[in-house]
């Protein structure tokens, strides 16, 4: 007789689950689900907007609760968000300057970091296109500089890594 995976009582010969309890379970997944996708378009509709972002995190408290969105998925849909902004910016090829700061701005106020932003690579791809922008304005991105007290940099990327005494930059792949 095996006990039920949802409330732990009695099931049955050789079953693990109630009928009932497995159709609460899908129902209550389908609202967090649900939720999820209700924070995603705030998200969106927050960064893509021109106002404050105080009120987006109201907006997701209240439908966390509403929607049974554990909090602790809040940082993962926060950059999954940035990630669908960034999509949709670059959908005509182009980051201009107002997309960027509001990207960045968004990920200073909810203390993204680097490493939960490029997980698939929407950082990466946001910095290229600020280069482009600014190679197809007629800015060319300074890739070497070499300072007075013998320090050089050379343009790194995100897998770049410094050691030594003479602060050599080491890249791996």
């Amino acid at each position: 007789m095996g006990n039920c995976k949802y409330c732990g009582k009695p099931a049955g010969f050789l079953r693990g689950k109630h009928a009932e309890c497995e159709e609460k379970h899908q129902q209550r997944e389908r609202v967090i689900q649900g939720g999820r996708q209700r924070i995603a378009l705030e998200i969106l509709r927050a960064i893509k907007g021109s106002e404050s972002f105080d009120s987006l995190e109201k907006t997701i408290t209240e439908i966390e609760q509403s929607s049974f969105v554990p909090p602790t998925e809040r940082k993962a849909l926060l950059a999954k968000g940035w990630e669908n902004s960034v999509e949709q910016f670059l959908e005509d090829g182009i980051l201009d300057t107002t997309e960027e700061k509001r990207l960045t701005e968004f990920k200073e106020r909810f203390a993204l970091s680097q490493s939960e932003l490029d997980r698939n690579g929407a950082l990466t791809k946001t910095a290229k296109a600020a280069v482009l922008r600014d190679v197809l304005n007629g800015v060319i991105p300074q890739r070497m500089s070499i300072g007075g007290n013998g320090d050089r940099t050379i343009f790194q990327g995100p897998k770049a890594k410094k050691s030594g005494k003479n602060r050599r930059t080491k890249f791996s792949t």
